[in-house]
């Protein structure tokens, strides 16, 4: 839907990360690239990380591959193996955030065609991807209600002190021992007076009987499949919009591939975070037109058009 020359697929290790300290990451992803060899390269398939894991696992994975694959002299350029690797191992600066980025253009498109203005804003799920966005709709002038993480979710009607929340997650404690905000459980986040609500964490969070509970006018799946089909169903009888994750959060994946790239000799754009952020406004915009130009849902659209173009290509 991004238009990319990359298919899409989700894998991993089934494992509680937590325990783990960075030796102990290291050696999990050097199994793991040992263990697809060949079926994962440049030209084949490409890895990303996803939930549980960052640059750390990927720089990991690519030192693993590139060793097995004979691959691994410092003299050529990094494998294009994996994506969302270090600065120093091959990794690119827009890589980082480029979820949030992407899916901060996609609310503003939605903002623009809804008319909501500078609505409030609950978000279920502040890591990465969370975080970055709350800032970026903050700085925007979006009042943050509500937010949540592993811990529970925390709430402010008047709008949340978000760098003081950013700056306790980055000291590694939850959110819920901070001093901002009330405590509420981590699915009422989804269930806040909020204008826009965005899950950004697991799956399936957002199922029928919660669907009948949100109050916003917007649902932006920052997450991967956050709403169940039964969940969509409720959603559209109460005429609140979805803006599907294959959009919203495709700036990781448009960051991917330029970091895939980069890696394999073909250069830059002069303003990467930029050029991530117009691809995914622009998909938004164009799945928008189908969308009312057919009278169908977001999703519809965003699939017919993909579809389309892969059958094109």
């Amino acid at each position: 839907v991004v238009d990319l020359p990359f298919g899409g697929a989700k894998g991993g290790v089934r494992i509680d990360p937590k325990p783990l300290d960075d030796e102990d990451r290291r050696r999990l992803a050097g199994l793991l690239a040992r263990a697809l060899g060949t079926v994962v390269g440049p030209e084949l398939d490409v890895i990303g990380p996803d939930v549980g894991t960052g640059a750390l696992d990927m720089d990991a994975f690519t030192a693993a591959w590139s060793s097995e694959s004979g691959d691994g002299s410092r003299d050529v350029a990094p494998p294009a193996v994996a994506t969302g690797k270090s600065i120093e191992n091959g990794g690119i600066e827009a890589r980082t955030g480029a979820t949030a980025a992407g899916c901060f253009e996609a609310i503003r498109v939605a903002v623009d065609r809804l008319d909501v203005g500078a609505g409030r804003v609950a978000i279920q799920g502040f890591g990465s991807v969370g975080r970055e966005l709350a800032r970026l709709l903050s700085e925007a002038g979006h009042p943050i209600v509500a937010v949540s993480d592993s811990s529970g979710g925390v709430y402010d009607s008047d709008g949340l002190d978000i760098e003081t929340l950013a700056a306790h997650k980055a000291d590694g404690d939850a959110i819920t021992d901070s001093e901002v905000g009330d405590r509420i459980e981590s699915m009422d986040v989804l269930r806040a007076e909020a204008d826009i609500v965005v899950p950004a964490a697991l799956q399936s969070v957002i199922d029928a009987d919660l669907a009948d509970d949100i109050a916003g006018r917007l649902v932006v799946e920052a997450a991967n499949a956050p709403t169940t089909v039964r969940g969509l169903d409720r959603l559209a009888a109460r005429d609140i919009v979805v803006v599907p994750d294959v959009v919203a959060n495709a700036g990781g994946v448009v960051g991917s591939w330029l970091e895939w790239r980069h890696n394999c000799g073909q250069g830059l754009p002069d303003d990467p975070k930029a050029a991530i952020r117009e691809r995914v406004a622009d998909a938004t915009r164009c799945v928008w037109d189908r969308a009312d130009a057919e009278s169908i849902d977001l999703r519809t659209s965003a699939a017919g058009t993909a579809i389309e173009r892969i059958l094109d290509a």
